[in-house]
């Protein structure tokens, strides 16, 4: 499996490490994860990307995954919302940002998804500690509680 899932329970934050090429089943088991019954509605999200993380997408599977991701987050109450954010993206996976605005407009400014260059910046956003990236291989690619 080309990510790992860590579920931080302390800080209610689910972390994603891509450390492989993403294929389009990688996005897909993503979306199961959010839409299961036992997926913890409070935690945020927060996904990284390693420096030499290939694509295996094309455009159509990633307008189809950014609406998808987005009305699966924007389906909660706002009492259980979740933040998803992204560092270091792929140059292939920035379109993502521009689509999801004109499917979501952000017109209040509270656009659930956001992308980062800069871990720390991620983190201030989440309002979360630092990661410890040594252990994210240690966990598996399923989320349990």
């Amino acid at each position: 499996m080309p990510f790992s899932t860590h579920i931080d329970h302390p800080q209610s934050l689910v972390v994603f490490h891509n450390t492989t090429q993403l294929l389009k089943e990688d996005l897909d088991k993503v979306l199961q994860m959010f839409r299961h019954p036992q997926f913890p509605a409070s935690y945020d999200l927060l996904t990284l990307f390693d420096a030499d993380v290939g694509l295996d997408l094309d455009h159509n599977v990633l307008v189809d995954h950014a609406i998808e991701r987005q009305r699966t987050l924007q389906e909660r109450t706002p009492e259980q919302a979740i933040k998803s954010a992204f560092v270091d993206v792929p140059a292939g996976l920035k379109p993502m940002l521009e689509l999801w605005p004109l499917f979501f407009p952000d017109s209040q400014g509270d656009l659930s998804i956001r992308f980062f260059d800069a871990m720390d910046d991620a983190l201030a956003w989440l309002e979360r500690g630092p990661v410890d990236f040594d252990a994210l291989p240690q966990f598996p690619s399923q989320p349990t509680e």
